[in-house]
């Protein structure tokens, strides 16, 4: 029952009618639990056969899960700065550079259109009190 290659059995190589009808059973098996016994049990049980399947057939688990994670969550190349990507300047030159940088302050601003302006009430005179 094994393949050509002669490395894995028939009904693990895909593509053959082995592995369909073996495919087929699991997936019986899953929905015959998932009614029986419900879906979070189901769950629980698949876990923990992961686990077991992991501990009995991986023979370095150290080297697994850091090749593992290697692949999936590859190291970022760290670029270290060199003396020539920093530019020290000192704080004198960096005082005649600012009024450089700041070209438009010379200019005056751009002058807003005026508003009409509100049309002012005359100053209503008080009535004289009637003692005066």
């Amino acid at each position: 029952m094994t393949n050509e290659n002669g490395n894995k059995p028939a009904f693990l190589t895909r593509g053959t009618s082995a592995c369909a009808l073996f495919c087929g059973l699991v997936g019986v098996v899953i929905a015959v639990l998932l009614l029986t016994i419900g879906f979070w049990r189901t769950l629980m049980i698949a876990v923990f056969f992961a686990a077991g399947a992991f501990i009995g057939g991986v023979g370095d688990k150290k080297a697994f899960i850091s090749e593992k994670a290697e692949k999936y969550f590859p190291q970022k190349e760290l670029h270290p700065y060199k003396a020539d990507d920093v530019k020290i300047r000192p704080a004198k030159a960096e005082a005649e550079e600012a009024p450089e940088a700041d070209e438009d302050a010379d200019e005056p601003p751009e002058e807003l259109p005026e508003e009409p302006a509100a049309e002012e009430e005359p100053e209503k005179e008080e009535a004289p009190a009637d003692g005066e």
